[in-house]
């Protein structure tokens, strides 16, 4: 067939990685975390072809690069720590070609978060928090079609990320459990040269929520027997790195009764999805259709365990 620019393969990856990382207490309070990481990527490269034609000589490209990590954290008391971590990325594009058929530039991403680390309930019930920004740069976007029918991409200039999340995990009173995780973010194209300006990234959601909580019934007749909950629910969310546009959010509650009072043996009943709620879960390749979610479904599970194992 006609072939037309940006039409290429790539292919046998070959990547290398060595790092380090320590810990140096400064104070009984203070430590300082350090750490380095090399990277080599070699990948074979073979531009697509007539077949009437000789195959094009194999082309090797070598990437490497070095990140780096540095944080700090303070313990102010026995319950409560404070940490602060600045971290770099980077991430080869093996497959996505530019119009001329060259590879793109690799990703390369910087993290900056600050948080607390609390303990509380003689370590019974653990709160952490975060702020959080992460940034990406030459992540490789869908930027249009040869006349032959062929996609080429573009790397695409700053995508940054700013969040904040809590997690909440622990056993606060004897029998319950309680667990939480929000996060919530405001995420976006910076660069107005990218064809993607102003839009969400693929995958990131403005908000993400989950909730799990049971109780196991503690003494009597019922010892063992417990019930439980869970609760998710996330916002809208970007399609992904080639095309623009956004899945709608959902949420789904999960119901679960399990029982312990016989020795060894722990039987459970998950109802999942209980209201019966049409949804998307994703859909992240091009050309690929979007695919949902499992309707209401129950799953019960008998489990023994022999010599206590």
């Amino acid at each position: 067939p006609t072939l037309y620019p940006g039409q290429a393969s790539s292919g046998a990856p070959l990547a290398y990685g060595v790092y380090a990382q320590g810990q140096i207490p400064v104070t009984d309070r203070l430590k300082v975390l350090l750490g380095a990481r090399w990277d080599q990527v070699r990948l074979d490269t073979v531009p697509y072809h007539p077949i009437v034609e000789p195959t094009p000589p194999r082309e090797r490209k070598t990437l490497d690069e070095t990140t780096g990590r540095v944080g700090l954290t303070y313990d102010l008391n026995q319950q409560v720590s404070f940490y602060t971590v600045y971290a770099q990325s980077f991430s080869p594009e093996l497959f996505a070609t530019d119009i001329d058929g060259n590879l793109l530039p690799p990703e390369t991403g910087e993290v900056y978060e600050f948080g607390a680390k609390t303990e509380w309930f003689d370590r019974r019930l653990g709160v952490n928090t975060a702020i959080y920004r992460v940034d990406r740069d030459n992540v490789a976007v869908s930027a249009g079609t040869n006349p032959g029918g062929g996609s080429y991409s573009a790397a695409s200039g700053l995508q940054r990320s700013d969040g904040f999340e809590i997690e909440v995990n622990g056993r606060p009173l004897p029998g319950w459990d309680l667990s939480l995780a929000m996060n919530v973010v405001d995420s976006a194209y910076k660069d107005r040269r990218d064809p993607f300006y102003g839009k969400q990234p693929g995958g990131t959601a403005d908000y993400q929520v989950g909730l799990y909580s049971a109780y196991e019934i503690q003494a009597g007749p019922a010892r063992g027997l417990g019930f439980g909950a869970s609760f998710f629910a996330i916002g809208d969310r970007g399609v992904g790195t080639f095309v623009t546009g956004t899945i709608p959010g959902y949420e789904r509650l999960d119901l679960h009764a399990f029982y312990r009072g016989i020795k060894d043996v722990e039987i459970n009943l998950l109802v999942r999805n209980v209201t019966d709620e049409t949804y998307i879960e994703g859909a992240d390749r091009p050309g690929s259709i979007a695919f949902f979610g499992s309707p209401v479904a129950a799953l019960l599970s008998v489990r023994y365990s022999i010599g206590g194992y």
